[in-house]
């Protein structure tokens, strides 16, 4: 069986010529998608579905960064309104409110310059208890307090 790389390098020679004549029309109508990549923890510690870990983050980040122009969700909202996204888009966004991520994703964003929207789940930071998925699992994590939020 091929390895890897081999099916990786197959793949591009068999959907290139497709790909570069979507990216010719795309820059022709400023057609371009915007994702929207949303992240729940990132942290080395207790793995689980919803956790990458920190290596892998600054992959995500380093691949974002070399692909895609990176803009805050205010941006998307103005690009959308318009119907014009001259390149491939992307913005980065977190759910839930894992303390966990202060301590490596969001300073890795705040040195790389990259913005992203942050969400967090009031409840559980103003009462500081564990999300009721981490509890099922068996994992109680801990939610950011409200002084990490203040200091973002």
């Amino acid at each position: 069986m091929p390895d890897r790389e081999q099916l990786i390098r197959l793949y591009r020679t068999l959907t290139g010529p497709g790909r570069h004549l979507l990216r010719w029309q795309m820059d022709r109508t400023s057609g371009f998608p915007i994702a929207i990549l949303f992240y729940h923890r990132v942290a080395d510690d207790v793995p689980n579905d919803w956790t990458i870990s920190c290596a892998d983050f600054a992959m995500h980040l380093d691949w974002l960064q070399s692909e895609f122009e990176l803009v805050g969700l205010p941006e998307v909202q103005r690009r959308l309104r318009e119907g014009r996204c001259s390149r491939p888009t992307a913005a980065i966004s977190f759910d839930d409110g894992y303390a966990d991520n202060c301590a490596f994703a969001i300073p890795e964003l705040l040195r790389r310059g990259i913005p992203a929207t942050y969400f967090v789940s009031t409840d559980f930071v103003r009462e500081q208890k564990p999300f009721p998925h981490d509890l099922r699992a068996g994992q109680p994590l801990a939610p950011n307090t409200i002084e990490q939020i203040r200091s973002m």
